[in-house]
């Protein structure tokens, strides 16, 4: 299970230019056909200006969570999630104009999260480990894949003995 990353955007925006926004990118269409998706969730932070910005979303019904990440300070927010980023669990679209390297609408993201805690702004890591740990703690993402029952004529076609555990019992 992996999270792909498909838009970001980043401006400091007040309440008012906040709502309308947000509106817009949940209105956002990605793929065509059989294949097009829409936003799922909008999970916005538990303070500040999010706590109207929440209020006034589900006025408007549109699918918002309130997400407190508790007293954790930011470094701490992203080590607790680093992991799902080091085994491979989060992608981004590559470029079509320079393979190997993302979209440049990511370039942003990447670079920022990668001179965190060294940068000024921290806007796509807050986003990014709250989003991660979301869907982690809602059992969206796991970390280790489950394990593949075998039975006995996989072993014998690997030609492999099948050795039980005598501690498991």
């Amino acid at each position: 299970m992996s999270v792909m990353v498909i838009d970001c955007w980043q401006d400091r925006l007040q309440y008012p230019d906040l709502r309308p926004k947000v509106i817009e990118e949940y209105d956002t269409v990605f793929g065509e056909g059989k294949e097009k998706k829409r936003v799922d969730l909008i999970l916005v932070e538990d303070k500040s200006a999010g706590i109207a910005l929440i209020q006034d979303l589900q006025r408007a019904h549109l699918p918002v969570r309130a997400y407190n990440p508790g007293r954790a300070d930011k470094i701490q927010r992203l080590n607790i999630v680093s992991n799902i980023i080091a085994r491979g669990r989060v992608w981004l679209p590559e470029s079509s104009q320079r393979p190997g390297y993302v979209r440049d609408w990511a370039e942003g993201f990447v670079s920022q999260i990668c001179a965190f805690p060294e940068t000024t702004h921290d806007d796509y890591v807050d986003a990014c480990t709250q989003a991660l740990r979301f869907l982690r703690d809602a059992g969206w993402l796991e970390i280790d894949p489950p394990r593949e029952e075998l039975d006995e004529d996989d072993y014998a076609d690997a030609g492999m003995v099948r050795r039980e555990n005598p501690y498991a019992q």
